[in-house]
């Protein structure tokens, strides 16, 4: 590749810029070195830069100058899940999955956009703020459905639970917490 050609203002601006950002240090160094009559391996060697590179920084500095490369023009990609967030957010809050497979699954389904399971799981938590709950089996009668069983609930704590902790609060009674332990084959989502 031939040498470009530098003018004294740029050679200027080369030494005064070759300190202002890390990334830029390195470009702003291994153009100076060119401009001041190294080769582009001597170059390479003394920035630990490959020759490619160097070959691209040249490229940019002929295309747009000494402000080229000053600029970095990374693309990050974006998401298309963002756009769907809020039917996504409604489907997954009213039925919310059991795991992030189902969840890929699920989101292909709703919006036709097909992530993979680390992608689906890092939206799940950074923009619908959703986490993983762990599944813990309750004591349930097999004879009775949840909501028979949760009215029972309901009803031990306003008729039995309740006055007696209103007793204790005024010093008439003492109220003891203990765990009883009610095998039962199965788990329910708590």
């Amino acid at each position: 590749m031939t040498r470009p050609v530098f003018f004294d203002g740029d050679r200027q601006r080369l030494r005064k810029l070759r300190f202002e950002h890390p990334r830029v240090q390195v470009r702003m160094e291994m153009l100076r070195l060119v401009s001041c009559g190294e080769s582009y391996s001597s170059a390479s060697r003394l920035t630990n830069i490959s020759d490619a590179t160097i070959d691209r920084y040249v490229a940019i500095y002929r295309e747009r100058s000494i402000e080229g490369l000053n600029r970095f023009d990374w693309q990050r990609p974006t998401s298309e899940l963002p756009v769907h967030q809020g039917t996504l957010e409604e489907e997954f809050r009213a039925r919310p999955p059991h795991t992030v497979a189902e969840a890929s699954r699920r989101v292909e389904e709703a919006t036709g956009v097909r992530r993979g399971l680390t992608q689906v799981w890092h939206f799940l938590k950074k923009s619908l703020g959703l986490q993983w709950n762990c599944a813990t089996a309750i004591s349930l009668s097999p004879k009775k459905t949840v909501e028979e069983h949760s009215a029972n609930h309901a009803k031990f704590l306003v008729k039995t639970l309740e006055p007696k902790l209103e007793s204790a609060r005024r010093r008439e009674g003492q109220v003891f917490f203990v765990q009883a332990v009610h095998l039962f084959q199965g788990a329910l989502l708590c």
